[in-house]
Formats: structure tokens, sequence, C-alpha cells
């Protein structure tokens, strides 16, 4: 096992076992990390992006895959894992259509390429097929403003849940 990862509504903390690095994920309010601290406070990785998800600033010193929106960031391809599909940031779209064809009352659900309706200040796609507001409105059918299904999201603002879940 190369790493070891604590999730609650998002990775709290992750060992690498390879390094035996270990630490701890901080959030902005879309969902982004934005550092990776050790046990002590003390910066390992910080991370700043630009509204499309690419990296505007990178630091790292401890192995992390997690990136914009809290997703999976393939260093070889610089791609985005959205599970249905790969998001490619520095086009702002995706490389694969969508199973999705979408709906004739909403034309941006109609480009079976695109992200998040072409609103990632507000809007992140957890699963490639649908976007879901930042602020925790989970859409479906590919409407952002579907508020049917309310998925609570939470960004650690302090460290005492993180230091209850000390290994």
């Amino acid at each position: 096992m190369k790493a070891r990862n604590v999730w609650a509504n998002e990775l709290l903390y992750r060992q690498d076992n390879t390094t035996n690095q270990q630490g701890y994920y901080y959030y902005n309010g879309h969902g982004d990390v934005v550092s990776i601290k050790d046990g002590n406070g003390n910066p390992l990785n910080s991370y700043e992006y630009d509204t499309w998800g690419n990296f505007t600033s990178k630091s790292e010193t401890m192995s992390n895959p997690f990136t914009y929106t809290g997703e999976v960031y393939d260093n070889e391809t610089g791609y985005i894992y959205l599970r249905a599909r790969y998001y490619d940031p520095s086009i702002g779209r995706f490389i694969s259509k969508d199973t999705y064809e979408g709906q004739l009352d909403n034309p941006l659900s109609l480009n079976n390429y695109t992200y998040v309706h072409n609103n990632p200040l507000i809007n992140i796609d957890p699963t490639g097929h649908y976007c879901v507001s930042a602020d925790g409105m989970n859409a479906h059918s590919g409407l952002c403003k579907d508020d049917s299904n309310k998925p609570t999201r939470q960004i650690t603002k302090d460290t005492s849940m993180i230091n209850a879940l000390r290994i």
C-alpha cells in the first residue's frame, strides 16, 4: 500500500508509506486543496489555481494526487480524473463526450464536452456527468440550479476535527 488516506466529506489526512510523510489537507470554499500541513502546522504543499483549475503556483514536498476541487490530478497528462471521464483544465473541456445527451430547454447542457456549464467559479463536477454548485446544491440532468438533492459539504476551518483524527 503506497498511501493511507482518512476521509470524511473530503480527504482530511494522508500518510505516504513510501516516504513516511504525513499531512493534513486544507481547502478553500470551492473545495480546492490549497495546502497540506504537517502535524505542527508547517506547510508541506501549497497550491493556487486559475478559474479553470490550472496551477498558477505549486509547491510540493509530499506526494499528492488530490488538487483542484479535491479530485485526482494526473501529472503525466495534466488531466483531472472525474470518474466518468477526464477534464483538461488547459482547454476548460472534457476530452470525451458525455453519455448524457442534454435537455432542449437547457442549451448549456447540449454541448457534451463543456465543463460545469462554463461557470467554474461557482460549480464543480465530481462525476463527469453533471455539475454541482460549490455551495453543495446537487444538480441532476445537466441543471446546476436544481436543488432537489442537497449534499452537505464541510470545509474544515480549524484544526480541531483534524487533530481529533490524528493517528
